[in-house]
């Protein structure tokens, strides 16, 4: 559940470990992200987003809302100290490791003989279908928690050459229109 919810909300992996039940209205299809958790020589560090628009609430498309349902239904909340609550926990009751996660990752991609893709394309995989959905790159940035497009126009640029390839398209198909009156 957690590569589904990363694959459509657009979350740092940061984020989406650091999620609590509170974090999440099914009804309102929304996630708020307020905290982060960082793994820093084996040891966890809670924080607050990197920048004020990395805190922000983000619009989940209504395809997660049933899986993510029953995830919370499977998996009940824990109740201890600072991860009361959390919405992906490891098997031991702890945060989620990166390393461990990556392990288990790979081990799924393996068995589905799909290629083996980094858990942080997850983030770039909502981004990219994000603005193939709008093809509106504020929205985009903002749902990813950026100030500006320019990260966008950086990282994600894969997206805007096949972009690029349908607006020369469409000027033909209007040049064509237009000769042909």
């Amino acid at each position: 559940m957690l590569a589904l919810l990363d694959a459509y909300t657009s979350l740092r992996w940061s984020e989406v470990v650091a999620l609590r039940r509170h974090d999440l209205d099914l009804e309102a299809r929304t996630v708020r992200i307020d905290e982060t958790l960082v793994e820093v020589a084996g040891r966890f560090e809670w924080g607050i987003p990197k920048t004020a628009g990395s805190a922000r609430v983000v619009d989940m498309p209504d395809l997660l809302i049933r899986p993510l349902a029953e995830h919370l239904l499977r998996f009940p909340p824990l109740r201890s100290g600072d991860l009361d609550g959390l919405v992906f926990y490891g098997e031991r009751g702890g945060p989620v490791r990166r390393h461990v996660f990556r392990r288990d990752w790979y081990a799924a991609c393996d068995a589905a003989g799909v290629e083996r893709v980094r858990i942080e394309w997850l983030r770039h995989t909502g981004a990219s279908l994000a603005y193939a959905a709008t093809k509106d790159m504020k929205a985009v940035a903002a749902r990813l928690g950026h100030a500006s497009t320019r990260m966008m126009d950086q990282v994600y640029v894969q997206v805007y050459e096949e972009e690029s390839r349908h607006v020369a398209d469409a000027i033909d198909e209007m040049a064509a229109r237009a000769l042909k009156r």
